[in-house]
């Protein structure tokens, strides 16, 4: 009588699978798109097959936690990937996410000159994200300057614009955000006193807000796509 030798790994299905019960949004795809961001490296089989040991499911489940419970986005996975590699626990999570969250700090100045050289944009372009108030500018010795927060808001508005999105598309985020910002200040006004425990709260909501944002875009998504499906 023979006997099958059980397997000591899973296949990309099996993870899928597995997964499920808890991230229900979780495709082969995604984790094959996990795998080409460098997160995971299953081994493969002699025939070329993905192999997912024990260890790479549960480094599975601490991506996707990060991503779906705490609404972190990749980039600040992988700064944090050896974190990840140890197996993440809840404290280790809020601390990693605050690293990346609000600090009442006074901001690098750049002028406008620099970020139109490092961006290589024209000092046109620049001045109409200032009249649509995309970018702000602060008065520095009567020269006009940005912050550093701005440049990055730069780099994000330059990639949007390889899909034709131009300043004027991009005045509804400023409104929301300085509606926003209100709300969040006067919820954590009465800390404002206590540096550490502001920026604390000030983090955990706009944090939670990002993710309703999150969620409610990718709501009206699948509403837009029922409407005019492919």
């Amino acid at each position: 009588m023979t006997t099958t030798k059980q397997k000591d790994y899973y296949t990309i299905g099996q993870v899928v699978n597995k997964l499920k019960t808890r991230f229900n949004d979780v495709t082969i795809s995604k984790i094959r798109f996990l795998e080409d961001e460098g997160l995971i490296k299953p081994e493969r089989t002699a025939s070329g097959y993905r192999k997912f040991l024990t260890g790479d499911l549960e480094r599975l489940k601490s991506i996707l936690s990060l991503q779906k419970e705490q609404y972190l986005p990749l980039s600040v996975i992988k700064r944090n990937i050896s974190i990840v590699n140890k197996g993440i626990k809840k404290k280790k999570l809020r601390l990693t996410k605050q690293q990346d969250g609000f600090r009442a700090k006074d901001l690098k100045k750049y002028s406008l000159s620099d970020a139109a050289k490092k961006h290589r944009l024209s000092r046109k372009q620049i001045q109409e994200l200032i009249n649509y108030a995309i970018i702000k500018t602060d008065d520095n010795g009567g020269k006009k300057v940005l912050s550093e927060l701005d440049l990055k808001i730069l780099d994000i508005v330059k990639s949007l614009a390889k899909f034709g999105i131009e300043a004027r598309h991009l005045k509804m985020f400023d409104n929301m955000s300085e509606k926003e910002a209100m709300l969040i200040f006067q919820i954590a006004a009465p800390l404002v006193k206590n540096k550490k425990r502001f920026e604390d709260k000030v983090t955990d909501i706009s944090n939670s807000f990002q993710g309703l944002r999150k969620l409610l875009l990718e709501r009206s998504l699948h509403e837009a796509l029922d409407e005019k499906p492919l």
